[in-house]
């Protein structure tokens, strides 16, 4: 539990400081680290009731990379994917900024028996594009879901949301971005 809170962490970490300097967005590389947020709209450790016009009843395809993720190694292994992800310039540069609410995925899924090894794909929802890409691709699973907070306190994933990673076997961070590259909501989907 505490190697998945940990991933969960860095994950985050790699949103804030790879958001505000590897992206080549004029708003975002004249931010500030401090300038920073997550808004204040999902309590943590509250589960949020299931959206009307959430899209996990539709086809979601992002793009960015696909790894495997070795959980005892989690420290180097994401925190290395993170930034694969962020130098991806021509992915960076291929993202619709001005049509602000950008999507950032980060997705989990193929554990092993004992979910000490895995695969992880971050990446842009392919409606925030402007163009095609050559970027690795995976379609997000579709279907019946549950949706929880996300801990910003701690940058992670609730414990109630790893309890059911281990019984769905996947676990989907949507993380939303303002139009300057900011995140101003987070929150965790289980897909059944």
């Amino acid at each position: 539990m505490i190697r998945h809170l940990f991933v969960t962490a860095l994950i985050v970490s790699g949103i804030y400081i790879g958001l505000l300097f590897a992206i080549d967005h004029p708003f975002v590389a004249s931010a500030e680290v401090s300038k920073v947020h997550i808004a204040a709209d999902v309590a943590d450790n509250q589960k949020i009731p299931k959206s009307t016009t959430d899209k996990f009843d539709s086809a979601i395809r992002i793009y960015g990379l696909q790894k495997s993720v070795d959980f005892n190694r989690a420290d180097v292994e994401v925190t290395k994917a993170w930034t694969e992800f962020l130098a991806n310039k021509s992915l960076q540069n291929n993202v619709n900024w001005d049509k602000g609410h950008i999507l950032v995925y980060v997705y989990f899924y193929d554990f092993n028996a004992d979910m000490s090894r895995g695969r992880l794909a971050i990446g842009y929802d392919g409606g925030d594009l402007l163009l095609s890409t050559d970027a690795a691709s995976i379609d997000l699973p579709r279907g019946s879901h549950k949706v929880f907070s996300y801990n910003s306190a701690i940058g992670s994933a609730g414990d109630k949301a790893w309890e059911a990673a281990y019984q769905a076997k996947n676990l989907i961070e949507r993380h939303k971005l303002d139009d300057n590259g900011e995140i101003i909501s987070s929150d965790v989907i289980i897909v059944e």
